[in-house]
């Protein structure tokens, strides 16, 4: 099964040893046709790996390697400012401003044997969503900060990021944050059933039957728009 939900755009600039393939990966995320930011080059960060280490290229702070030790990689993504791998144990975040890897573990649930097997991610210039069946973490470049969000048995429909600006949709709410917020920001989604997220300049836009819902990034507010 292709990892990414039909629909996704989202572009990933990577280097890779030939012959490297991933484990299967399980689909979080469906139903949502999700635009987000272009992470066309050039980038201020790259990254290499192997089965033995992953490294972000800093074009400013030079290399920064993480070596794996009995964990097996799944994927690895780099945009603008950010990068990201995710394991079989953990995840590993990468700001330039930070020039270091953050790492925080990505367990799915008490099963040790289940770990990291489904996740979905966007990557922004300055932004990482990483969704797992249990939680979502929102990464931030200009202060290597993290945030996160427990789903407690919500489905978890979409993730987009643009720039600074990250959400996430599940089936009962809408989670958005940027860089300046201290918290995440959420709407209850009630009888809206989102069918399609832009991640924009300034703005996230998502539509259903009748009904938009907008999050404004310098406002840390949502518009919700019924259409009758």
């Amino acid at each position: 099964m292709h990892w990414l939900m039909k629909g996704v755009t989202l572009l990933i600039c990577t280097g890779a040893v030939a012959g490297t393939q991933y484990p299967q990966t399980n689909v979080l995320t469906s139903g949502v046709a999700v635009e987000a930011d272009r992470c066309l080059p050039p980038n201020a960060v790259d990254v290499m790996f192997d089965e033995r280490s992953v490294t972000a290229i800093d074009s400013a702070s030079g290399s920064a390697v993480h070596r794996f030790e009995g964990e097996s990689l799944r994927k690895v993504g780099a945009c603008g400012n950010v990068a990201l791998f995710v394991t079989d144990r953990q995840a590993g975040f990468y700001s330039t401003r930070t020039g270091r890897w953050q790492l925080r573990s990505v367990h799915q649930s008490d099963n040790a044997a289940a770990l990291s097997k489904s996740y979905n991610f966007s990557l922004g210039q300055n932004i990482v969503i990483l969704a797992t069946s249990n939680e979502i973490f929102f990464y931030h470049a200009d202060k290597g900060s993290l945030q996160s969000v427990a789903l407690n048995a919500d489905r978890l429909r979409a993730v987009a990021g643009f720039d600074d600006t990250g959400c996430a949709v599940t089936d009962r709410h809408v989670y958005c944050t940027t860089g300046q917020a201290k918290t995440v920001q959420q709407f209850a989604l009630h009888d809206m059933h989102i069918r399609s997220l832009s991640a924009q300049s300034g703005k996230i836009i998502m539509r259903a039957p009748e009904k938009t819902l907008i999050f404004y990034t310098a406002q840390l507010r949502f518009e919700y728009l019924p259409l009758r």
